[in-house]
């Protein structure tokens, strides 16, 4: 598979390479001073995904502290005005997909 790049911008927040992970977009909108939402469409034969994240610059990952279902996460207690970067990996069964391209975006001051 090769995968599409494209560029969106939500909330006049300019976001790095959106990556289709399994031919589906991820996008980042309501970006706040400390929470940002992810949403992507639903992957065939997915029974949820892991989201994780970081500070840009940092090494270790969080995670969003459960597997959602939805395509739809809200991610809280970020801090303000603070560089992060997310992946995300469809988990089927026992077997996972690998994590998408690394999407960055910053939250509001």
């Amino acid at each position: 598979l090769n995968p599409i790049y494209r560029v969106f911008v939500a909330n006049n927040i300019s976001i790095s390479k959106p990556y289709d992970i399994i031919g589906k977009t991820i996008q980042i909108t309501n970006i706040t001073n400390s929470s940002a939402t992810i949403n992507w469409n639903v992957s065939e034969n997915s029974d949820s995904y892991l989201i994780r994240y970081r500070v840009v610059g940092t090494n270790n990952w969080m995670t969003s502290g459960d597997n959602p279902t939805i395509p739809t996460y809200t991610l809280f207690g970020l801090g303000s005005n603070t560089n992060y970067e997310i992946q995300i990996r469809s988990n089927c069964g026992t077997i996972n997909s690998t994590f998408s391209a690394t999407i960055k975006f910053r939250t509001k001051p």
